[in-house]
């Protein structure tokens, strides 16, 4: 966010351009959620395919380099005896998408064409991305005094070795959004097709019967189970 700032700075003391010239944005994730969260900041780069230059109508190849930050964060539940856990995994992600821009306002005028592009516009994106997973921590905390266990163990370190694989390229990506003049709004989707694996390191951690990991349980929660396959977020953008 504090990127985004200083280009709206930088443009308002700066000449303006065509706005049919600006082809790239920045943009972020700003919603954080208490126990499920996904940040993340990047940059579009998008390269029209369309041949005509001023129709309302425009399809773009766009490439969408990001860092994103996702994890969630669950305090114990007595019931299940779960402990607390804090999971944080960083992701580089590549998606690559075809995008149909519609300008209901875009029109000719003398030897300016495109000028009015800066009005408003949807757009809707489709494609595929590919994630590099850069880092994994998770904590976890067991604290079970009395209850007929009377158990205290802790947990806290890097798990990336452990991941079966770094890359995962099987993720289908949406868009979908509007902007106006040099300003965006959109929601963006990852959808997996397989889940991420790590391996079960609390085999090692002596957990007595009854108390349970909650990163590593065989039936997660439902709520762990939507971050483990689907990612979402609501992306504030900025054409430069």
């Amino acid at each position: 966010m504090k990127l985004l700032l200083i280009i709206f700075l930088v443009s308002l003391v700066s000449t303006p351009t065509l706005s049919q010239t600006r082809k790239n944005m920045v943009y972020s994730s700003f919603i954080k959620g208490q126990s499920l969260f996904n940040v993340n900041v990047g940059l579009d780069h998008a390269i029209q395919i369309s041949p005509k230059k001023w129709s309302s109508g425009r399809f773009y190849f766009v490439l969408s380099p990001n860092v994103m930050w996702s994890g969630y964060s669950f305090e114990a539940s007595e019931n299940q005896r779960y402990s607390q856990s804090k999971f944080d995994q960083y992701e580089f992600v590549l998606p690559l998408h075809l995008r149909y821009e519609f300008a209901p306002f875009r029109v000719i005028l003398g030897k300016k064409p495109g000028k009015f592009d800066a009005d408003v516009s949807v757009f809707f994106d489709v494609g595929v991305s590919a994630n590099y997973i850069l880092g994994a921590n998770l904590r976890e905390n067991f604290n079970y005094p009395g209850q007929g266990l009377n158990f205290r163990f802790s947990f806290d370190g890097p798990i990336t070795s452990s991941i079966e694989n770094r890359v995962t390229a099987n993720y289908l990506t949406i868009n979908f959004g509007f902007r106006i003049h040099r300003m965006a709004l959109f929601f963006r989707g990852y959808q997996s097709f397989a889940d991420t694996r790590y391996k079960n390191l609390s085999t090692d951690w002596g957990l007595p019967s009854g108390a349970h990991s909650f990163f590593y349980d065989k039936y997660p929660t439902p709520n762990y189970y939507y971050y483990h396959y689907g990612t979402y977020l609501l992306c504030l953008g900025y054409y430069f």
